[in-house]
């Protein structure tokens, strides 16, 4: 569990009883949080952490790639860091991009290239397929395959879904929007449908 300086670990083999066994300190204005496998991605207002989580209760930091202050969701793909960096937030920061970062060396992340964007938020990856809740451009679908070429392969956008943030699975996109939570089927990326939704009516 992470609040914005601190990621805390708790032991939850009692599920009615969580006991908190550590509290770590990767640095300050944490956002996100990516696991895969026995590495944590932390999205931060500075740069994008990495900690190693092989012995679950002392994760320590192995990794940093600095960017410039923005809100930055982050997701990752074999060795290969997704970020998006927008403007309007509390963060601060003036870009709007898709940031490409080699983590095949995790004690050295490089930038690969980035991409213009025009407000991104969330984003999640499903193989080659790459999602990018884009503000007021909405959501889009990327052609990733080719990490030099991603924005000359988008596959489909969709300017009237407005969403902050996506978790595709499989063939169903959850996603959450200013409105409510929402489910499509994306198992044709350009015609997504949608499955269900649960409304909030904001007062």
């Amino acid at each position: 569990v992470m609040d914005q300086n601190s990621l805390k670990v708790f032991d939850i083999t009692n599920k009615t009883n969580p006991v908190k066994i550590n509290d770590i300190y990767p640095g300050w204005g944490i956002e996100t949080m990516f696991l895969t496998h026995d590495l944590m991605f932390l999205g931060t207002t500075t740069g994008m952490v990495i900690l190693d989580i092989s012995v679950a209760t002392s994760p320590y930091t192995v990794g940093f790639f600095s960017h410039a202050r923005s809100c930055d969701p982050v997701v990752v793909d074999d060795t290969l860091a997704y970020i998006t960096l927008r403007t309007g937030t509390g963060c601060g920061g003036n870009l709007n991009v898709l940031d490409v970062v080699n983590i095949r060396d995790i004690t050295r992340p490089k930038a690969v290239i980035s991409y213009g964007m025009t407000n991104p938020h969330g984003l999640g990856k499903d193989g080659d397929l790459l999602f990018i809740c884009d503000g007021s451009a909405g959501l889009k679908v990327y052609d990733a395959s080719d990490p030099l070429k991603i924005s000359s392969n988008l596959l489909f956008s969709y300017p009237s879904i407005n969403a902050y943030d996506v978790i595709p699975l499989g063939d169903v996109l959850v996603l959450i929007g200013d409105d409510g939570l929402y489910q499509y089927d994306y198992s044709d990326v350009k015609n997504i449908t949608l499955l269900s939704s649960i409304l909030v009516f904001k007062n």
